[in-house]
């Protein structure tokens, strides 16, 4: 039920930058020369704490979506959409016990989940050609995540009990991309976003999408 709301938020976002850019595309072109775009893309997310389970990192997924206004042609500001679409799961493995007495190999199953994102991004760009242009993003995310249940923390040794994530949280948040247009309202884009980093935790990720415009 939760992926079908996911995927049905982000269609509603995706209709409604298109239906947006219909209604005011002909004003754009004849007295701005700018106008609303949108985005629909599949991130592969990296979740990493050096303080967490010897440094292991999680990749749970996030289909994202985005709903850009161009401020000026070099310039955008855009507010960014991200529902989990999957998540990561690892097996950890420890042993209890100090010799003499017996050592005993232990392990504790890791999941990570990001449950939903939001952001608020400026965005300066550069054309590359009549059809391609690169860009970088530069904000602020609100991050909520979801981590290995605290019953299950419990019994892993110290200096491993750190999650991976901080599980609600706020971030300055930056990436560079790069877009092309494959058709007159249509093209690709491919980012790389970070998009929370603090107190050693990072979550960063590398976007496919479909534009429209």
């Amino acid at each position: 039920m939760k992926k079908f709301a996911a995927i049905a938020a982000l269609a509603l976002l995706a209709s409604a930058s298109a239906y947006a850019q219909d209604e005011s595309g002909s004003a754009d072109e004849n007295r701005l020369g700018t106008g609303l775009y949108g985005e629909l893309g599949f991130t592969k997310i990296k979740a990493s704490n050096p303080a967490a389970f010897a440094g292991a990192s999680a990749s749970p997924t996030m289909l994202r979506g985005v709903i850009g206004k161009e401020l000026m042609p070099n310039l955008a500001a855009e507010f960014m959409l991200g529902i989990g679409a999957g998540t990561s799961s690892l097996d950890y493995k420890y042993t209890t016990g100090v010799p003499p007495a017996p050592v005993v190999p232990q392990s504790a199953r890791v999941e990570t989940e990001i449950k939903n994102m939001f952001g608020l991004y400026i965005v300066p760009k550069v054309a590359l050609s009549d059809r391609a242009q690169a860009y970088a993003r530069l904000g602020f995310t609100n991050m909520s995540s979801s981590d290995t249940p605290s019953s299950v923390m419990a019994g892993v040794p110290a200096g491993a009990s750190d999650n991976m994530t901080n599980g609600k949280n706020n971030s300055v948040s930056w990436g560079l991309g790069a877009s092309y247009r494959i058709g007159e309202n249509v093209g690709m884009s491919l980012d790389y976003m970070v998009y929370h980093k603090k107190s050693q935790v990072k979550v960063d990720g590398v976007n496919i999408g479909v534009t429209y415009k």
